[in-house]
């Protein structure tokens, strides 16, 4: 799985920091979370083919982070889409794109399956992960956040991974190479010398998938610490510096070091800033103040195996 941070702004574009907007790259496929304004000058830059779609994911509905979904939609129509398309996001979601539909904006020859989900709250105190569908194998619940709209952040966990092979134990048991072995690891019995070998004997039970938590606009709240507990990955706000505490209550935000502080006491494995004031030309002061809290805090590397990685920028995020 592969993140790939499209805009990491606040509230306004800067010259090199575009509007919310994040792509989790599955492989065959992939999910688009939030879409600001120049969402698709960022999915060109990055070479994510639209065909290749498979949900959006809208965490709520502030302007920044919902308005370049209509315009997604429209190219989608015009590239000639035809499957349907799974949309998550919040109560009021439908009745957005029904108003662009009204106005003649929207013309959609494919099928939106589309999921709203419901926040009487708004509090963040509920820890309910609560399930969406299913995309591409992957399994997604979703969280309300606390903010000053309805808001939702996200869990998206891959596929469990089949057991590793035991090589020493096949040659302890007297296993030829071959395909007996592939049979094996595929999950079926296999007689050898008379002797029924079971896939248990050789190989590992599996292993869960890896998860991502991407996160909406929000304060620390215990929502927060129950999506991202235990993720290999997290994407968090860090809209404030330290001494931005009260701001960051007032807009129902969070500094980078509350979001490291989140992301620490989830037993997160990894933490990804983003949602930048634009007050912060640059963001050096935001990194360091996280990484103080937890080393998690700094930028995920390209690491081996299936942990997720983080895709560099190209041009604005």
């Amino acid at each position: 799985m592969r993140i790939m941070p499209l805009g990491t702004s606040s509230g306004r574009p800067t010259r090199t920091r575009g509007m919310s907007a994040l792509a989790l790259d599955l492989g065959a496929q992939w999910i688009l979370v939030d879409a600001g304004e120049g969402t698709q000058h960022q999915l060109l830059r990055f070479g994510l083919p639209t065909s290749r779609l498979a949900a959006v994911l809208i965490t709520h509905l502030h302007g920044d982070h919902v308005l370049g979904l209509p315009g997604l939609l429209s190219t989608l129509a015009l590239n000639g889409r035809v499957e349907p398309l799974t949309v998550i996001g919040p109560d009021g979601l439908g009745r957005l794109l029904s108003g662009f539909a009204d106005v003649g904006v929207l013309n959609l020859p494919f099928p939106l399956e589309l999921t709203e989900l419901v926040d009487d709250r708004g509090d963040g105190a509920s820890t309910e992960l609560r399930p969406c569908p299913t995309v591409a194998g992957h399994r997604i619940v979703a969280v309300a956040l606390r903010h000053r709209v309805p808001c939702h952040g996200f869990r998206v966990t891959a596929p469990e991974r089949r057991g590793r092979f035991d090589a020493v134990a096949a040659e302890r048991l007297g296993l030829p190479h071959g395909p007996e072995r592939g049979r094996l690891a595929a999950g079926f019995e296999v007689t050898v010398g008379g002797r029924v070998i079971a896939p248990g004997d050789v190989v590992a039970p599996s292993r869960p998938g890896v998860s991502v938590a991407v996160f909406g606009d929000t304060t620390p709240c215990s929502a927060a610490r129950a999506l991202a507990h235990g993720c290999a990955l997290v994407v968090h706000e860090a809209t404030y510096a330290d001494g931005m505490e009260a701001e960051a209550e007032m807009w129902r935000h969070s500094t980078a070091r509350q979001t490291a502080t989140v992301a620490r006491d989830a037993g997160a494995g990894r933490l990804i800033l983003t949602h930048f004031s634009s007050r912060y030309p640059v963001i050096d002061q935001l990194v360091h103040e996280a990484a103080r809290c937890s080393r998690r805090a700094t930028p995920p590397s390209r690491g081996p195996g299936s942990r997720p990685r983080a895709e560099p920028g190209r041009g604005p995020s």
